[in-house]
């Protein structure tokens, strides 16, 4: 495997040097975990001695990235009425600016990482061994990406320990549909960003 066939090597290298030079602010503990999800995914492709592609870390096909595009179009607008309803939120949404920081924080700090790991590794791992489920679109979808989902919204209630953390079960069920339909970990990972950027903007205070 060399680096034109898989570009994770260099961004792992893009990501070494943006964290050397501090041009994303991110807490230590933050900037840790980016580096231990795609430590876990080498350390068990090269135990499996197995090609990183082979757990979806892999650019998709052109026409896949519609996908998560589609997923935003069609879930985000009744998702913002429903937080509007359901918070109140009164003072304005984060600028575009500032939007544009969240997402880039969350594309490479958190999404490509944890979707690294979960649905690229722990996922394919799983669909080893449970490989049934029910036909959604194409994908089987079973005990792999609802185990994985589960740990995923466990490990984001251990981080912070909240129970609306858990809520991230309902995304990360979309995430591993996404891996498995376009084989890429990316396009859940464009996806996971877009979900969290939402997010941190309708959170958005000023500060």
């Amino acid at each position: 495997m060399n680096n034109r066939d898989n570009p994770i090597i260099n961004y792992i290298i893009a990501l070494f040097v943006l964290f050397a030079l501090g041009l994303v602010y991110v807490p230590l503990q933050r900037a840790i975990l980016p580096f231990l999800w795609i430590a876990l995914t080498i350390v068990g492709a090269n135990y499996r001695k197995s090609e990183l592609a082979n757990f979806g870390v892999a650019l998709p096909q052109a026409a896949d990235w519609l996908w998560p595009l589609a997923f935003a179009l069609v879930i985000f607008p009744p998702f913002v009425v429903g937080y509007l309803i359901v918070w109140g939120k009164t003072q304005a949404v984060a600028p575009p600016a500032e939007v544009a920081k969240i997402f880039a924080v969350q594309l490479v700090w958190v999404a490509i990482p944890e979707e690294m790991f979960f649905r690229g590794y722990l996922q394919t791992r799983l669909y080893e061994r449970y490989k049934g489920g029910i036909d959604v679109w194409g994908v089987k979808v079973g005990w792999a990406i609802v185990m994985t989902s589960a740990l995923f919204a466990v490990g984001h209630l251990v981080t912070k320990p909240h129970v609306l953390r858990l809520f991230v079960f309902f995304p990360a069920l979309l995430f591993g549909w996404l891996r498995e339909k376009t084989h890429s970990v990316f396009c859940a990972a464009l996806f996971h960003a877009l979900c969290n950027t939402l997010t941190g903007a309708l959170e958005w205070t000023g500060e």
